[in-house]
């Protein structure tokens, strides 16, 4: 299990942060997510095997969020 920090730009609401937490929530290899609305951040344990960052970023996006790693 590792843990993975990332900056969520564009996060104003509580509807925001259950969108990013619904995202995270449910990409492979996600283990437990973390979302701070009020620190604009998203803390993952992740199983590093079966994680793919690239793919949690890009469905973040696509949400309208940029997600940048800490």
């Amino acid at each position: 299990m590792t843990t993975k920090h990332y900056i969520v730009e564009g996060m104003h609401c509580p509807h925001c942060k259950q969108t990013v937490q619904n995202v995270a929530e449910t990409t492979k290899g996600v283990l437990k997510a973390e979302v701070s609305l009020e620190e604009k951040t998203l803390v993952l344990e992740v199983e590093e095997s079966v994680f793919n960052e690239t793919f949690l970023i890009e469905s973040i996006g696509e949400e309208g969020f940029k997600t940048i790693r800490k």
